[in-house]
């Protein structure tokens, strides 16, 4: 049985020019390392500009998938995640916290 009271860390990326593939992307890859059962408790969600208005649906793709508790989120010229730096187009980064 998994520790409970342990904190858990995970991070995804996706430089899909659809923003809807690149939320179910990064959740594909969050649910597989958080593979307990337990949904995050936070997600941070860091997505591309170029992404418009899709981001918004990319957001509830992410709630739909993944189920936190809370989610919070914004745009931003240059998207980090997972140990990679996106400048030169469209990405989405998440970090999912079980705390």
């Amino acid at each position: 049985m998994p520790d409970t009271k342990t904190m858990r860390f995970e991070t995804a990326i996706a430089r899909d020019r659809d923003a809807l593939a690149a939320a179910e992307d990064c959740a594909r890859q969050i649910a597989g390392r958080l593979d307990d059962g337990h949904p995050p408790d936070v997600l941070f969600v860091f997505v591309s500009p170029l992404y418009g208005q899709d981001g918004l649906g990319a957001v509830e793709v992410l709630r739909r998938d993944l189920k936190p508790r809370h989610i919070l989120g914004c745009t931003g010229g240059g998207i980090i995640g997972a140990g990679v730096e996106v400048e030169d187009g469209p990405a989405l980064a998440v970090s999912a916290a079980r705390l």
